[in-house]
């Protein structure tokens, strides 16, 4: 009998709490991170040129966020997107 992880995503995601995505290195290869930023990022998002509110991917379980490097590097991918339909769009 197989048991499903509610938390488990289709794309094999490991979620973890923000403090310790701080920890795994991803400052050591990235621009520096912070607690405050990731936190915001997922609960506020970031408005883009054209207008888009791109949020970081996240869950809440407990009271206390989680996420994914992976979720980190798609939310940079988003945002430049974002950024880039409006630019194209301006210019055109």
């Amino acid at each position: 009998m197989d048991i499903h992880d509610p938390f488990e995503t289709e794309r094999k995601l490991v979620f973890q709490d923000l403090t310790n995505i701080l920890n795994t290195g991803l400052n050591r290869h990235q621009p520096h991170y912070s607690y405050q930023m990731l936190w915001r990022w997922a609960r506020r998002g970031v408005c883009a040129h054209n207008g888009e509110r791109v949020r970081l991917e996240h869950e809440r379980r407990g009271g206390r966020l989680y996420t994914s490097v992976e979720a980190i590097q798609r939310f940079g991918q988003n945002l430049a997107e974002a950024d880039t339909e409006y630019f194209d769009e301006s210019a055109g």
